[in-house]
């Protein structure tokens, strides 16, 4: 399981050294009965300084700890609330125990309830200040990554088509659906007409599916039956594709054409043959995921590939959703989990 990636402190230092002197500044120039002249003006503006420093640190904790725990953009209302909320009640506790502590230390009295008022109303001046600073960059930074990121997923989404057309228009699988096309012409010419017309929905599906980021998993489905009717009729029985799939999640959503990718991986990496026939099994879970599974006999020697197949899944359900693609190999079987997708 991957750990969850923290939100670190913001790069704030300079709004740090200018805020801090800025608002202790500010707050001496506002006069209130609480003002205490017997101190001199230096002597103010340090404790100013001091308090206010306290009060920006501490709502600065609580501005990285409440982004961490409510990350997302739907949460940023409850975010907010709560940030909110739980700085003003700490930042007026703090300045009620500061005022008291040093009224205490400077007068040996206690202070009055107008001189707690006043400083508990600075302290929400300085947290409302710092917060509506750091929510101000904070919402410039996400819209900025925001902008960013439809940047890269328009780069990507071209790289995929451009990728699909490239691993898809696969000039190995041509080269053998011909060859096959060949046989069944001379000794089969009805299965010739069936395997065209399979082979023709196959590259019409290619052809349709990279400009979609996604597609109903029943259509996926149907394609696969006519890519695998092409395999068949090239390794017979040595090769077996099952499908359970219920009927209720035909309309959920996986991108196109991941279930040919993780087939063609399959075929790629092991034997194909009477002694070690090859079996795939696409399959349901409880939770809203698809697998596909096949046992590992692995080939001695695998054909050069690109790498772009199982990355190319992984990089597109990024883009797609928070879920994450899972790829396991467990005691001789190697497994990849796919979430389905709502629309």
């Amino acid at each position: 399981m991957t750990e969850k990636k923290k939100i670190p402190y913001p790069k704030d230092l300079l709004a740090r050294l200018i805020g801090v002197p800025a608002i202790a500044l500010l707050t001496l120039l506002i006069p209130a009965e609480s003002d205490d002249f017997s101190l001199s003006f230096f002597t103010r503006l340090c404790i100013a300084f001091i308090i206010t420093a306290c009060v920006w640190e501490g709502n600065r904790f609580l501005v990285v700890y409440f982004r961490n725990r409510f990350p997302s953009v739907a949460e940023t209302w409850k975010r907010i609330l709560w940030q909110f909320t739980v700085s003003m009640i700490l930042s007026a506790l703090f300045m009620a125990l500061s005022c008291e502590v040093l009224t205490q230390l400077i007068h040996g009295t206690w202070s009055s309830p107008t001189m707690l008022i006043a400083n508990m109303l600075v302290g929400l001046m300085i947290t409302f200040i710092a917060s509506i600073i750091y929510e101000c960059v904070y919402f410039f930074v996400r819209w900025r990554e925001a902008i960013v990121e439809a940047e890269e997923l328009k780069r990507q989404q071209l790289h995929w088509q451009l990728e699909t057309l490239k691993t898809q228009v696969n000039p190995h699988f041509l080269f053998n659906s011909l060859n096959t096309l060949t046989s069944l012409i001379e000794e089969h010419p009805p299965q010739a007409v069936d395997f065209v017309q399979q082979l023709s929905q196959v590259y019409r599906y290619i052809l349709a599916g990279r400009d979609r980021q996604t597609v109903r998993l029943s259509e996926e489905l149907a394609f696969i039956k006519s890519y695998v009717f092409l395999l068949k009729m090239r390794f017979g029985e040595n090769f077996c594709v099952r499908i359970a799939i219920p009927e209720s999640l035909h309309n959920t959503q996986i991108p196109p054409l991941v279930l040919q990718l993780l087939i063609e991986n399959a075929i790629k990496h092991n034997i194909v043959s009477r002694e070690k026939p090859l079996q795939v099994e696409i399959k349901t879970t409880d939770i809203l995921e698809l697998v596909v599974e096949n046992q590992l006999s692995p080939k001695k020697t695998v054909e050069s590939s690109s790498g772009f197949g199982l990355d190319n899944i992984v990089n597109r359900y990024k883009l797609l959703s928070s879920q994450e693609v899972k790829i396991d190999r467990v005691d001789a079987v190697f497994r990849v989990t796919l979430p389905l997708l709502q629309d």
